[in-house]
């Protein structure tokens, strides 16, 4: 049985544990069926208004939020939450300080170079600008990107000029380059992505950004080239920007020991249904 497989079959058992009926693609018939609590008004307005097209059910399918295998739906159950709350827990269990002052979900940081910018799934606040970007995967990475696959659009590289050098980021403009040009492939990792991401944060924010990356981790030779790569891609964008990394599994397990029995439900909840094949 492959990862992917594994993780979608884990959903499956999850939701039958908790009385929830998906239909044969491991949809649920509503997007709040797949949640903790309901979204709170920051969230349900985040993803109301982007671009993302998560809440909206189409003639093909449910919400795309209503997927078992959602990664939306895994950063919502992870982080709305703490909506409103004190941040120093999480703060404390992604390893970061100080602790960030607020979020938001779906957050977007144009380029300038039109079109609809990419959806980071989070972006935390400090009260002195900073922001930290966080892009979230959950099965995504498990499918490898097919050899040669263009990568970015030709705007990106505009005939003599250098996107990523005149924001303050010139490591990630050759890795940019080396990918476009093919000499540098991420089979598991979306590196063009978080290159894109970056690019954004430092045009909206320069000089203070950085940017982390946080996936469901599965056991299997996946898992060990996906965090391969990972390492690449921080040594190789240096230092234009701080770059964290970790799995769900070590967030939650760092989490469970920042808080108190309070918040018990949300910790048994998130723990049942996506810490059961930690790694």
């Amino acid at each position: 049985m492959s990862a992917k497989t594994t993780l979608r079959q884990h959903q499956l058992d999850w939701a039958s544990t908790a009385s929830r009926l998906p239909d044969p693609r491991g949809y649920l018939a509503s997007y709040d069926l797949n949640l903790f609590q309901p979204l709170s008004p920051d969230a349900l307005s985040a993803f109301t208004q982007g671009s993302g097209s998560e809440l909206l059910p189409s003639e093909m399918r449910p919400a795309k939020m209503a997927a078992l295998h959602s990664s939306s739906a895994l950063a919502v159950n992870a982080f709305d939450y703490w909506s409103g709350k004190p941040l120093a827990a999480i703060a404390s269990a992604l390893g970061i300080e100080p602790a960030p002052e607020r979020f938001r979900f779906e957050a977007q940081f144009p380029t300038g170079l039109g079109g609809t910018p990419p959806n980071l799934d989070l972006a935390f606040s400090y009260p002195d600008g900073q922001i930290l970007g966080v892009e979230s995967k959950f099965s995504e990475w498990l499918t490898p990107k097919p050899s040669h696959k263009e990568n970015f659009k030709a705007k990106y590289f505009p005939k003599n000029e250098f996107l990523w050098s005149q924001v303050g980021l010139p490591n990630a403009q050759r890795l940019a380059e080396s990918i476009q040009k093919n000499d540098r492939e991420f089979r598991h990792l979306d590196a063009a992505q978080l290159l894109k991401h970056m690019l954004g944060l430092a045009t909206a924010a320069p000089g203070r950004i950085s940017l982390y990356y946080i996936y469901y981790d599965c056991l299997g030779s996946e898992s060990s080239i996906h965090h391969a790569e990972i390492e690449a891609f921080s040594e190789l964008i240096g230092t234009d920007m701080k770059f964290y990394s970790a799995s769900y599994q070590k967030f939650f397990g760092r989490l469970r020991t920042a808080i108190g029995e309070e918040h018990r439900p949300y910790l048994n909840y998130v723990t049942e249904r996506y810490c059961q094949s930690a790694v």
